[in-house]
């Protein structure tokens, strides 16, 4: 078994020079089991006829002694000239044998203090002083043996400019077992062009093909502020009410009701001057045989002073009850299909004017209401505006996506909005012409980063007549957020799909991740798979939560 051992041992660590040695320029001819005078030297690397370094490997079940690891390093200088010299030792040490290593290694760093000195004491320091020698020690187990000739491979296969997966490696290194590498060697020596090739071609056949680093995509997921342009893997958390897309939306709303304010107040109407006015076909207030009457086209009082309050609480503006005076404006109102009406108006070009602006601005003004208390039930969910960067050279495919959130955190979704009295009016006042859900939470692309879903331009609500207003409302908010899909260990899992990037590019993940209340700092781990990754990409979001 301590035969076996010794074996193994020898082949691991001779396996993982060599591979090492490959990823090295000073040499150009390698020699295993180097035909010296008392064959002390297991690998030797040369250069120009010149070896530039002897290496002799030992091994052994049983404590390795201070006057064994003194006598082989002495045999190795005195059986060949190199550059270097290096004794590898495989076991474990006594104590003295630990202390006379150690001391070896401070001598040649310069370090001579007492320890120094006693542990050295029995030994010519004089080899020290006139050869560069080094003294590597492992232990005998086969798990950390194998995990050298792993990175050696990992380090060699990335100097070649290829990569392979873990697995694949594990399974390699334990190959190594198989003399025949060693063995082809014996009693010659190779170029080391030609080493490199044969054990290139061996790892090549033997892994099933490589994939060259070069062809990996590599990628990388980021915040974006947008109002700042800035591309970040930490974020200080952002509130959904200070979130740049709506307090954007917000301000062009609030715009545009103040333009309409100004636009109605500059239109004056006289109460006491007798309009010229389109006079309606029948006689006010008569019904007729075609089922249609008029009336006075007015504001209630109560309603004009529930909007003057809520201009001056919104808007910090004042306006009075003659802003909603509209002359001697009629109304016809005709039943139409469905028990709904139709409405014509009859009345001066100004009159029937400063109608239409009023209804839109009593229309606009609903609107900015009900998008306040919609955002006033969530306004304390943390947003991440999530992207993904191609950082490599190489255009990648059906990219997926998995954030992994910690469970201690709630994650919004779209279906677990509060229902209220108000739910239906949100669906109501969500048109094809303004979508407020839309506007709010989806993507509008800019010069750094692309959206994939870009502003739609029909109605949502139309797809499927059988469902309520309510549920469209949720269907609507579904589309712009995101939902975790299952659990993995002490995470929630959402996933994100990505048809194409280029390189450079930058992609929003299209749907925002909204996360309730957050009160502390958290980390999100992510990793991404595609036609060209290795399955190897992973990362971490941070957010910093700042009361």
């Amino acid at each position: 078994m301590a035969g076996k051992e010794a074996i193994r041992g020898f082949l691991y660590q001779g396996f993982a020079t060599i591979l090492e040695s490959l990823t090295q320029e000073s040499w150009d001819r390698i020699h295993v089991e180097y035909p010296s005078d008392d064959d002390k030297v297991d690998i030797a690397l040369e250069v120009n006829g010149t070896i530039t370094k002897a290496i002799q490997v030992k091994s052994s079940i049983n404590l390795f002694q201070k006057s064994d690891v003194a006598k082989w390093i002495k045999e190795l200088i005195n059986d060949i000239e190199a550059n270097k010299y290096e004794v590898v030792l495989i076991g474990s040490f006594n104590r003295n044998t630990n202390d006379f290593i150690n001391s070896i290694r401070k001598y040649r760093s310069g370090e001579k203090d007492k320890k120094t000195r006693d542990a050295l004491k029995d030994f010519d320091v004089t080899i020290l002083d006139n050869f560069d020698i080094n003294i590597k020690t492992l232990p005998l187990e086969e798990d950390t043996l194998l995990g050298i000739v792993r990175d050696s491979l990992h380090k060699y296969l990335s100097y070649k400019g290829y990569m392979l997966d873990f697995e694949v490696l594990d399974l390699l290194s334990k190959y190594t077992l198989s003399t025949q590498m060693l063995l082809g060697t014996k009693g010659s020596s190779q170029s080391k062009n030609d080493f490199d090739s044969k054990i290139f071609h061996w790892v090549d056949l033997t892994s099933g093909g490589l994939k060259s680093k070069y062809d990996l995509a590599k990628h990388k997921l980021m915040f974006y502020e947008q109002e700042k342009k800035i591309l970040s893997t930490s974020l200080d958390c952002v509130f959904i009410d200070e979130y740049y897309n709506f307090k954007n939306y917000m301000g062009v709303l609030k715009k545009d009701c103040i333009d309409l304010i100004n636009k109605i107040d500059n239109i004056r109407l006289d109460p006491y001057e007798k309009q010229q006015s389109e006079q309606p076909p029948n006689d006010f207030g008569i019904f007729s045989s075609t089922d249609f009457f008029f009336t006075f086209e007015e504001t209630k009082d109560s309603d004009k002073d529930e909007i003057i309050n809520k201009v001056k609480l919104y808007f910090d503006t004042d306006i009075n009850r003659e802003f909603f005076f509209v002359g001697n404006l009629k109304k016809e109102k005709k039943l139409g299909v469905f028990g709904k009406y139709d409405y014509k108006y009859y009345g001066t070009k100004t009159e029937k004017e400063k109608n239409e602006l009023l209804t839109d601005f009593k229309y606009r003004l609903l609107q900015y209401e009900m998008i306040l208390m919609f955002i006033e039930k969530i306004k304390k969910c943390c947003t991440l505006p999530i992207v993904i960067k191609n950082v490599g050279n190489v255009q990648d495919e059906n990219i997926t996506i998995k954030l992994f959130i910690d469970k201690s955190v709630e994650i919004f979704c779209g279906n677990d909005y509060p229902n209220d009295d108000y739910t239906p009016i949100y669906s109501e006042i969500i048109d094809e012409e303004d979508n407020f859900i839309e506007n709010i939470f989806n993507f509008n692309s800019d010069s750094i980063v692309k959206s994939e879903n870009q502003k739609r331009n029909f109605n949502h609500f139309i797809t499927d007549q059988s469902k309520s207003s309510i549920d469209k409302f949720y269907n609507e908010l579904d589309m712009y957020i995101a939902k975790p899909q299952y659990e993995h260990e002490n995470y929630n899992v959402i996933e994100f799909e990505v048809k194409g990037i280029r390189p450079s590019e930058t992609i929003f993940l299209n749907k925002l991740v909204l996360l309730h209340s957050l009160n502390k700092d958290l980390e999100i781990k992510y990793t991404i798979i595609s036609d060209k990754s290795d399955g190897s990409i992973e990362g971490v979001l941070k957010i910093n939560y700042q009361k």
